[in-house]
């Protein structure tokens, strides 16, 4: 008994270190243009807008990230990987506000979010149109979206997250192979929204129909 006692003090201060540990992993992040790839420290993102251009690819490898960002361009942010049940080490884990504003009526030629963690001080602003909006294999557990303008459409695909935001913007929503923790609120966009192979959880808020 009291070997296993020891076991499970042991294994309970492993994970509380691991746990400890999560943001002290810091990532870099890789700049992608035309083939030519250049190394930021985890924390450089608002240095990558400055240096990227239309079309390039912003990849973040596993661990901690961190850093409010305007992205003005077409870009992707790819990471790698959303599974947090390893720890954040082993994820791509990013905080900060991020604001997307790129021109009015951008069509985006790629995913944007791809295979990130999205921690709860994480803030998503969209403040102008865009189309083509894709998150995939990404994770956030709260309200992180704030949307002040229309999409004209958003994937959402196999990822675990919150919808339960402002949806008057959105003119079409689709959501697949996700967990999905509650809905957009409106009452007028049941008609834009679409759910394939969704485990849907109101979350009290207004729901697909509008109802409570």
């Amino acid at each position: 008994m009291k070997r296993f006692t020891i076991f499970i003090t042991t294994l309970l201060l492993t994970f509380l270190q691991m746990a400890a540990q999560d943001t002290n992993i810091k990532g870099t992040i890789t700049l992608s243009h035309q083939g030519n790839e250049t190394d930021f420290a985890y924390n450089e993102m608002t240095k990558v807008m400055d240096a990227a251009v239309d079309g390039d690819t912003v990849f973040l490898s596993t661990g901690y990230f961190q850093g409010d960002f305007i992205m003005t361009k077409k870009l992707a942010f790819i990471g790698s990987g959303a599974d947090s049940d390893q720890g954040w080490n082993n994820c791509t884990c990013y905080d900060g506000k991020i604001v997307v504003n790129v021109p009015e009526g951008t069509k985006l030629v790629t995913r944007l979010f791809d295979g990130i963690y999205f921690i709860n001080n994480t803030n998503i602003t969209f403040k102008s149109t865009i189309d083509n909006v894709i998150f995939r294999k990404c994770y956030w557990n709260n309200n992180i979206l704030n949307i002040n303008a229309n999409i004209y459409y958003m994937l959402v695909d196999r990822c675990h997250c919150c919808l339960d935001t402002r949806g008057d913007y959105f003119k079409k929503l689709v959501v697949r192979n996700s967990y999905i923790y509650g809905t957009p609120n409106s009452t007028n966009i049941s008609a834009n929204l679409f759910f394939y192979n969704c485990n849907i959880s109101s979350n009290g808020g207004y729901g697909i129909t509008g109802m409570d």
